[in-house]
């Protein structure tokens, strides 16, 4: 899977395979584990209630890791894979949630055959709950890093012409807040961060745009370098 850029890089998404996919799960069913036997022997024969209550969380445990560590679960962290959407952004909640209501068929039932056939023989290497969820699973080693968006000086052609000249209403401070936003997104494979720097700089500027953030956000700093060049000559 790829994304390209503005700068028409193409940014390589590389799926997660099913045995990366196994091991992950396998670490997170150990942890699981080895939380309700931990509680087991300190609380099951003199506190049953507080047993129970203590145990749900676990039912919850990929929804929860999953959302608040932008799609990673322990075990996915440890294999440094993540679930995504199809863009390499972060998926919603609501999307979130329907990969783990769909794990009760993929994963748990018949072992997770259905989950490993899925995987394994569809090109886009998905679960039946990320075709539901309209996400994926993608690699987050540096094969699918945002660093192949590499640091640029921008080219300003003899005959550029900017597409929002309301970037005049930027300070410097706020071009350097928003290329240190953009390079640590770029560092860090930080699609989120990206969307809500899009977010951030078109209410500042009050424009609307149809660009995806890694389009809009090179486009702008190249136009306030436009600028910036135009009044030092």
């Amino acid at each position: 899977m790829k994304v390209t850029t503005f700068q028409n890089v193409q940014i390589k998404l590389e799926h997660a395979g099913v045995g990366h996919r196994i091991f992950a799960t396998t670490i997170d069913l150990i942890i699981i584990t080895s939380y309700i036997a931990t509680l087991s022997l300190t609380l099951l024969s003199t506190s049953p209630g507080l047993f129970i209550v203590m145990v749900i969380p676990c039912c919850f445990y990929t929804l929860l890791f999953e959302y608040f560590m932008n799609g990673q679960t322990p075990g996915k962290k440890i294999m440094k894979i993540k679930a995504a959407r199809t863009d390499g952004s972060n998926p919603s909640f609501s999307q979130y949630l329907l990969r783990w209501l769909f794990r009760l068929v993929d994963v748990f039932t018949l072992s997770g055959a259905i989950a490993i056939l899925m995987i394994s023989f569809s090109k886009s290497r998905k679960r039946l709950g990320d075709l539901v969820a309209d996400t994926t699973v993608v690699k987050t080693n540096k094969e699918t890093s945002l660093k192949d968006l590499k640091k640029k000086e921008y080219e300003i052609e003899e005959n550029y012409e900017p597409q929002y000249p309301q970037v005049v209403q930027l300070s410097d401070k706020d071009y350097q807040t928003i290329l240190t936003c953009f390079r640590s997104a770029q560092q860090h494979s930080n699609f989120q961060l990206m969307i809500e720097l899009k977010s951030k700089v078109t209410a500042l500027l009050n424009v609307s745009t149809e660009q995806k953030p890694y389009e809009f956000i090179p486009q702008i700093l190249k136009d306030y370098q436009y600028y910036f060049n135009q009044e030092r000559t």
